[in-house]
């Protein structure tokens, strides 16, 4: 195996063999009902064209298996649950350690139980979607816990180990996550203004806003972002917003007219801790995370006197 990780949802999607199941049900469904007439009105305020709703992203099935079977990643990790059981074994038979996020307790105990050998105990601090995958509806997210709640009950719940992610963009974050019990730290937001990061300048702006909100409008989904126009206009929380994942595909006219007021700018409740050091420097990411690492390392000897 190899030095790398790579990520996968696993929602309901259609099936090769049957192509009136799950996504396209949900399609045909969603098009034909007064919820998508209502979420098309809403949008015509951004001038349109709004598209027909289509998927905006394929789940985990047999051409990402065979990516896995071929590239070796040292880590495989999934979102909303796991695949199947032939693709998961698939992919243990690679070497590969199986991570998948939870956030609650029952989902953690499911993913251990499911196969999983690391769960990443994903707070409601998180940027990017939530990973809920047992609670009737997707869009409810009236029982998800922040991630200092969640690692501890995560970690007294399962014996495989636990990954603390959300809310973590420093030392002081990292530090906190493992006192309570985390074997490690996963962060994301924190390295959208890293030198190597790839996000454009408009969503490298706002990483310094310290207000994000979870929204459904971009994916079908609630996912974490920052708010701009299109959030503030038919959000955050749209029940007319079309299911995941189809969502995606009705706004891609719409976001390519004014992507800085339109387009999704996921990130954290914590990203602005990392955004700008104190000498107003952009580091690497190595150099942030040796940043991170030391500033935790201070505090958890610290901790100890």
């Amino acid at each position: 195996t190899k030095k790398f990780n790579l990520n996968f949802f696993c929602h309901d999607d259609d099936d090769d063999d049957a192509k009136d199941t799950t996504t396209s049900k949900k399609k045909n469904d969603y098009s034909a009902s007064e919820r998508w007439r209502r979420f098309q009105r809403q949008l015509a305020a951004f001038g349109g064209p709004v598209r027909e709703p289509e998927s905006g992203r394929a789940a985990f099935g047999e051409a990402a298996c065979r990516l896995v079977e071929e590239h070796k990643p040292g880590v495989t990790s999934f979102h909303f649950g796991l695949p199947s059981k032939d693709l998961l074994q698939r992919v243990k038979a690679t070497g590969a350690i199986v991570m998948a996020s939870a956030t609650t307790v029952k989902e953690a105990t499911w993913l251990e139980a499911n196969g999983a050998d690391v769960v990443i105990a994903q707070g409601l601090e998180a940027g990017g979607h939530r990973s809920n995958f047992l609670s009737f509806d997707p869009n409810d997210v009236s029982n998800q816990v922040g991630t200092f709640a969640l690692v501890p009950l995560v970690v007294d719940a399962v014996s495989v180990p636990v990954v603390a992610a959300g809310g973590v963009s420093d030392g002081r974050g990292a530090a906190a996550a493992l006192i309570l019990g985390a074997d490690a730290v996963q962060i994301g937001s924190a390295f959208l203004n890293s030198a190597e990061s790839l996000v454009p300048d408009y969503h490298r702006a706002k990483l310094s806003c310290h207000e994000t909100v979870l929204t459904n409008v971009f994916t079908g989904r609630p996912a974490r972002g920052f708010r701009n126009d299109l959030v503030d206009e038919v959000g955050p929380l749209n029940p007319d917003a079309p299911p995941f994942p189809l969502a995606a595909g009705c706004l891609k006219d719409i976001i390519a007219k004014d992507p800085p007021a339109t387009a999704a700018l996921w990130a954290g409740q914590a990203a602005s801790l990392a955004a700008y050091r104190s000498d107003n420097k952009v580091l690497s990411a190595k150099d942030l995370t040796t940043h991170i690492a030391h500033e935790a390392k201070r505090l958890l000897l610290r901790s100890n006197t």
